[in-house]
C-alpha cells in the first residue's frame, strides 16, 4: 500500500455494518440508521473528498439505503414510515 510510482494505485475496500434487522431499543435502532445513512450519503460527497478517499458508486449507496430502510428502528415500525433517514449537515 502506498507504494512509490505512478502506475500504482492505493489498496480501496468496502466497509460493513452488521446491523440486526429487529431493533429491540428505538432510540439505538434509530441513530444506527440515521448514522449509517448519514455515512452512505452525505460524508461522501464533499467530505470524502477532502480526506482523499473516493465515494461510493451510487447503485451501492442505493443498496444501503434500502437495506437501512428494512429494518425495524424499535416496536415493530421500519425505519422508512418513522423518516429516520438524514438531511443535509
Amino acid at each position: 500500500m502506498n507504494q512509490p510510482g505512478a502506475n500504482v494505485w492505493p489498496l480501496a475496500t468496502y466497509s460493513w455494518a452488521i446491523v440486526a434487522k429487529n431493533q429491540t431499543n428505538e432510540a439505538t435502532g434509530e441513530a444506527i440508521v440515521k448514522y449509517l445513512d448519514w455515512e452512505t450519503h452525505y460524508a461522501q460527497g464533499a467530505l470524502a473528498k477532502a480526506e482523499g478517499y473516493v465515494a461510493l458508486p451510487a447503485a451501492i449507496a442505493a443498496y444501503s439505503r434500502q437495506q437501512l430502510n428494512e429494518r425495524d428502528v424499535g416496536r415493530g415500525r421500519p425505519a422508512h414510515q418513522k423518516d429516520v433517514t438524514t438531511t443535509k449537515q
